[in-house]
């Protein structure tokens, strides 16, 4: 038996990081919902958010965290 568990976080570090899905949403609206890692090559992060990203290998596993910026 699968298990489905739905959180809401606005921490983008924590949300890229940890979730199998991400759906993001401007306005109410949805505008992409997909796996991290197609969510954070969309650019939509930095569209919506105003920010500049940049995806970094942190540790000798090399795990994936995520820098975000104001322009």
């Amino acid at each position: 038996m699968g298990k489905t568990i739905i959180m809401v976080l606005h921490d983008l570090n924590n949300a890229l990081t940890y979730s199998d899905q991400i759906c993001l949403m401007e306005n109410g609206e949805i505008v992409i919902y997909d796996s991290p890692q197609a969510v954070y090559e969309s650019k939509e992060i930095d569209r919506i958010f105003k920010v500049s990203s940049q995806q970094v290998e942190v540790g000798e596993d090399e795990k994936k965290q995520y820098v975000f910026y104001i322009q």
